[in-house]
């Protein structure tokens, strides 16, 4: 008899161990699709080899130091000089899923 209630606590932690991946959500297609350039990249990744080069940094800079309220390069400017530095540049995600985080609207309480 207690070799009964040794197997069936074994058989009890098995399936509780193995039982959460199978009902676990998968992302499907996820994997087939291949990553969408950010904004950014879409504008300024002239040549859309994936990189920022030299020549694409200085329009960047340009075209920020003309605007320091564009909407696409004002949540990059980290320390709010109006001027994107390097460091701030090489922080711009290539793909949209890794976008700088958009500002949440707060609910007004009733």
């Amino acid at each position: 008899m207690k070799k009964f209630g040794y197997v069936a606590a074994i058989m009890m932690l098995a399936v509780l161990t193995i039982a959460p991946g199978a009902y676990a959500k998968k992302d499907k297609g996820a994997s087939n699709n291949p990553p969408v350039p950010s904004d950014v990249y879409a504008k300024y990744d002239v040549n859309t080899n994936g990189v920022l080069d030299l020549s694409e940094k200085d329009v960047i800079k340009a075209d920020y130091a003309k605007d320091p309220s564009n909407p696409l390069l004002k949540p990059f400017d980290i320390n709010n000089d109006g001027k994107l530095s390097d460091d701030e540049i090489s922080m711009i995600p290539a793909t949209k899923t890794a976008d700088a985080p958009k500002e949440k609207k707060h609910k007004k309480n009733k």
